[in-house]
């Protein structure tokens, strides 16, 4: 249970390959709802196996696309399943946290996160990170498959037992997010399958001027 938090050694490794297959349609689902830029300049929070970060790359074909996770293991599957394109370049791949994340303000034209933001250390401060290195007018993108309302709230509450999940429901996500500085917050929900994902975006209405 443990390498679902953060997967290490040979059995780590297979879990997170496991995980490019189990979690990619509701990462398809989750990134309809947002545009992604031929020369966009992103940010995938909590990597794990690189899947996301191969879809995100095929998208921002003239970008650049970043994957952080704090799992050396996770970045290791992550990187070869990306090889190519992390030798040419339009892909990087680094072993950290979210807490403090080494980009300048304004870098990222979106920022994702797909099955993570339970483990973040301080979802507010953390939110409050990445809302840094975000661009004006940028957005980011939060996936799940687990949060408190769903129709598998049984099994749900469960796995956050075991794991040490940290969930919401889909109305607190929403105001942690607002009330971190993200506008015009939205929530999608596909109930049947219990996916959900949130976007928020960075304004300048937001910004404190002194």
């Amino acid at each position: 249970m443990n390498h679902v938090r953060r997967p290490q050694g040979f059995i780590g490794r297979l879990f997170v390959r496991g995980m490019n297959r189990t979690h990619h349609e509701r990462t398809d689902w989750g990134l309809q709802h947002v545009k992604v830029g031929e020369d966009f300049i992103i940010l995938d929070v909590g990597c794990g196996g690189g899947r996301t970060i191969r879809k995100l790359a095929a998208k921002a074909s003239n970008g650049k696309v970043y994957g952080v996770d704090v799992s050396e293991d996770s970045v290791q599957v992550a990187r070869n399943y990306n090889k190519q394109l992390v030798n040419k370049g339009q892909v990087d791949i680094r072993v950290l946290g979210v807490s403090t994340l080494p980009f300048e303000d304004a870098v990222f034209d979106l920022v994702t996160a797909v099955e993570t933001h339970y483990y973040w250390p301080d979802l507010e401060s953390d939110l409050s990170e990445v809302l840094r290195v975000i661009k004006l007018e940028g957005s980011c993108l939060v996936i799940g498959g687990e949060y408190l309302g769903s129709r598998f709230d049984e099994r749900n509450r469960d796995w956050a037992t075991k794991i040490g999940m940290r969930l919401h429901t889909l109305e607190e996500l929403k105001s942690i997010m607002s009330n971190v500085g993200f506008k015009d917050v939205e929530i999608f929900e596909n109930y049947d399958e219990g996916w959900f994902c949130a976007i928020g975006k960075k304004s300048i209405n937001r910004i404190s001027i002194t």
